[in-house]
Formats: C-alpha cells, structure tokens, sequence
C-alpha cells in the first residue's frame, strides 16, 4: 500500500491505495474438486482511516481489476467496506 499520513488538532488522517489478490482453492467433495469453485481476483484499492485519541474510523472501496473465478461463473464486483474500532491501549501515537 502507498500512504501519507497528516495530522490536525489531534486528528490523524492516512489516505492510502493499494493492490489486493485473493486466491482460493477449489471446493472438494469426498477428494473431489467441485466444477465452477475457487480462482483468483485483483483489486485496486482506495481508503482513508481517520485517529481520534482510542478511536479509529476507516473507510475503503475495492474494485475487480482481473478474476477468474469458478472458471467463469462468478463475477466479482465492487467492494465497500467501513470500520469503527476502539483500540484498548492507554497511550495511542495520535495523543
């Protein structure tokens, strides 16, 4: 991933981009692969994540660059993902 990180007020913001690759194995019956299961993805990926004292709040979207996946059947498509997380430690680098 590529990132710059820049800080306001106690406010961290890291912007990032980024490629992913998932790989999966077929499904197996009794020893069997299955038809149309497992292959491969590429996504380029676009986020941001947002440090608030314990508190971190992200935001990232991935779209199909490349798949083949259960040898054609299945189409991957666009990705959103959101995040909220508190982190436990006392201190955090954002203080």
């Amino acid at each position: 991933r590529v990132f710059s990180m820049s800080t306001f007020r106690k406010t961290t913001f890291l912007p990032y981009a980024g490629v992913q690759m998932e790989l999966s194995g077929s499904d197996r019956l009794n020893g069997k692969a299955q038809d149309y299961t497992g292959g491969k993805a590429t996504y380029v990926s676009l986020g941001a994540d947002l440090y608030k004292g314990r508190f971190q709040l992200g935001a990232s979207a991935h779209m199909p660059l490349r798949q083949t996946l259960g040898d054609g059947q299945i189409t991957a498509y666009p990705r959103l993902q959101m995040m909220l997380v508190y982190h436990f430690r006392s201190k955090t680098n954002c203080e």
